[in-house]
């Protein structure tokens, strides 16, 4: 079994990290948006456990990267969008749509909202090859970081764009192959019994796993999930 959060991998992830004012830090904000999933399985809830644990953990994971540790979870989930016959034909059985409020433990407060009611072609899922112009194109995946006087919006896979007073925007460009990379350092790792290459170690994957099934869990159950006591 093998846990991979390629994203903490990625040149532009690093740089937000490097950038980020841990001492003003207030927000972090992310959203992804999609569709039915391809594979079968993953659109039974009941499998795939959901947005927020197939696809969004993600954005929590990038969360808990910049923030920290999360102290509790509360989520409501919704199956409006997506309980059609139709959707039920195609054996769509799950939530449409995802809101989960985070409080870290350094009183940062994060919001991740995803859903599966849209369509293929929206956004960045089809490519329009009549639009040559990246800037034109708009990603399904967007996290907005709010320091004091300062606004970086990581625009999924390709950039981060930061924002200050009285300052031009500054952008950071991906370089490389995050996901490549996290296979060459966990072969590594593997040959060399250095953990110390891997910038995602198992340990802290299991925590951003804890907080995708505490939020499943807050959105049927109504209840704020405290970390510290749901495992």
């Amino acid at each position: 079994m093998a846990v991979g959060f390629q994203l903490r991998y990625s040149n532009v992830v690093k740089r937000i990290k490097e950038t980020i004012d841990e001492d003003t830090l207030s927000m972090i904000a992310g959203y992804w948006y999609w569709t039915i999933p391809i594979v079968n399985w993953i659109r039974l809830k009941s499998q795939g456990g959901g947005q927020i644990v197939d696809q969004a953990i993600h954005l929590t994971d990038l969360a808990r990267f910049f923030a920290g540790e999360v102290e509790s979870v509360y989520a409501v989930y919704t199956e409006r969008g997506r309980n059609t016959k139709e959707d039920k034909a195609l054996g769509f059985d799950n939530w449409a749509s995802y809101v989960v409020s985070l409080k870290f433990k350094n009183d940062v407060i994060g919001c991740i909202y995803s859903t599966y009611a849209l369509y293929p072609a929206i956004f960045g899922t089809t490519r329009d090859e009549s639009i040559k112009d990246e800037a034109t194109r708009e990603s399904s995946v967007i996290m907005d970081i709010i320091c004091r006087e300062m606004l970086i919006r990581y625009v999924h896979p390709s950039e981060a764009r930061v924002y200050r007073k009285d300052r031009e925007c500054e952008i950071y460009k991906l370089s490389g192959d995050p996901t490549t990379d996290m296979y060459r350092a966990f072969i590594e790792a593997v040959l060399t019994r250095d953990k110390g290459l891997l910038c995602t170690l198992y340990e802290d994957s299991y925590k951003t796993m804890v907080v995708s099934l505490a939020a499943n869990e807050s959105a049927m159950t109504g209840k704020c999930i405290h970390l510290s006591t749901f495992f």
